[in-house]
């Protein structure tokens, strides 16, 4: 049992003195996400970009585009092929898809660039101190969540770029969004689809001429080495990528069933998904119309026991472990029965619907965010409810857990995997707002952020979930 009252010695210790010392990652000199795949085409986005930064030091350049049109994939080539001999400062990438309060986004470049976390000192002044006047490349990637009502909310992101630029002369932005930020200064480079040919009776290699064919044949290959664009298949390679319109992410999860579908197949099972999307979703545009349909497609080529899991799988934030999937999909809400969840994760990642990487030791899982919305629409309100509870629960006993070995040898190891778990800590936090759930979770979590150094974070949450749960035992 907890009450609001056992919470306060955290909030205490989150508002005091700045001499604790911090348990952090090391500071690094850039941060750029390794590029796992080909790039194709952009060849004129990828120069006006490079051009705008090499003129402006202090330019400020917004990717703009619907979900799933590359705008992520653009900017970490951009950052792989930025010189960082131009950049002393070094060049950041910064994903934002899982921030959910503007007012922290100085705090996420602080900690990105490894710079010690004081809970009395602005993290702009911080960044000035440190940046200076040094060249500086700062990539942030999915922000549109975070700009609020406009470059003049004070709230919103938009306002905080602002205020940055004001102060760092020779910091560079490159912006992915949805929405361009409105900022005096701004350049919004809307990125089209990839070109598809229009033509008809075209050979492979004039249709390799175009970089979403040459896109699908690669993805296509991932899964099918000896997959390749002939005379026998062309025209329908050739219509597949014209019906989902060269949108890069739509291409990769066609692609990802050329193990076991033919261009002829895969264009004809799309075409009955698209008919069916148009007569059920009238109002929505044509181009969303066309990426729903594509991951509606993949989606029903599914296993009944993939699909569900896929849907559940939406309750997460940022990544999530193997043994966290499993809490959620096994438990009694029966989603899958007992020991499939490996095989669950393994049938989405062969279908592109899940990625993963390594952190630390652990492999961790993803979901894009197009794909997230889309497995979210699948559940019903009552599932929802379910899926959220058990995923708090479950992020509520991991932070126990950890709390209470952080005197023993494990601590630098847990702290770096909590650190890992914050979207999901944040957004269990927000799941949970005015529950016993929330108060137990912001107390629990105290001790990690006063030693990872995310003061003002944690002595936010400890007062919204005080005030929320005053008298909660």
């Amino acid at each position: 049992a907890l009450s609001a009252e056992n919470a306060r010695p955290q909030l205490a210790q989150l508002s005091g003195s700045t001499s604790i010392a911090s348990i952090q990652p090391a500071s690094t000199v850039g941060s750029v996400p390794l590029p796992l795949n080909r790039f194709f085409g952009r060849t004129e986005e990828r120069a006006t970009i490079r051009a705008r930064l090499a003129d402006t030091p202090a330019a400020l350049l917004t990717i703009t585009g619907p979900g799933g049109a590359g705008k992520t994939r653009l900017a970490i080539e951009v950052a792989t092929d930025a010189n960082s001999t131009h950049f002393e400062g070094g060049v950041w990438f910064l994903p934002l898809a899982d921030v959910t309060m503007a007012s922290g986004l100085t705090e996420v470049i602080r900690n990105t660039l490894g710079l010690p976390r004081e809970a009395r000192t602005d993290p702009l002044e911080q960044l000035v101190e440190h940046l200076g006047e040094r060249r500086t490349l700062l990539i942030l990637d999915n922000i549109e969540q975070l700009l609020g009502r406009g470059p003049m909310d004070r709230h919103g992101a938009a306002d905080v770029i602002r205020r940055m630029r004001s102060r760092l002369p020779n910091t560079a932005f490159l912006v992915t969004s949805r929405q361009a930020l409105g900022l005096t200064g701004e350049t919004e480079l809307v990125l089209s689809m990839l070109p598809v040919p229009t033509e008809t009776g075209l050979s492979p290699a004039q249709l390799l001429a175009f970089s979403s064919i040459h896109l699908f044949a690669d993805r296509a290959r991932n899964h099918r080495p000896d997959f390749q664009v002939t005379l026998r298949n062309a025209g329908a390679v050739a219509r597949l990528v014209g019906r989902l319109e060269g949108i890069p992410l739509a291409l990769e999860l066609a692609a990802a069933w050329a193990k076991l579908l033919s261009p002829a197949q895969m264009l004809a099972r799309l075409e009955e998904r698209f008919a069916f999307l148009v007569a059920r979703r009238d109002s929505v545009t044509e181009r969303h119309r066309t990426l729903y349909a594509a991951i509606d497609w993949g989606y029903s080529l599914l296993s009944s026991e993939a699909r569900r899991a896929f849907a559940a799988l939406s309750v997460f934030r940022g990544s999530w472990t193997s043994d966290a999937a499993a809490e959620i999909l096994e438990s009694e809400s029966g989603i899958i029965a007992p020991g499939r969840t490996r095989e669950c994760l393994d049938q989405l990642r062969a279908a592109s619907f899940l990625h993963a990487e390594e952190v630390g030791e652990e492999l961790h899982f993803q979901l894009l965010e197009s794909l997230r919305e889309f497995a979210h629409e699948q559940l019903s309100i009552e599932e929802r409810v379910r899926l959220e509870d058990r995923h708090a629960q479950w992020f509520l006993g991991r932070a126990e857990g950890a709390s209470a070995r952080r005197n023993g040898p494990t601590l630098a190891a847990d702290l770096d995997s909590l650190e890992a778990d914050m979207p999901n800590f944040r957004v269990a936090l927000h799941r949970a707002s005015g529950q016993e759930t929330e108060l137990r979770l912001a107390a629990t979590l105290g001790y990690f952020w006063k030693l990872r150094g995310h003061y003002r974070e944690g002595r936010a949450c400890l007062e919204k979930a005080i005030s929320a749960g005053h008298g909660a035992t």
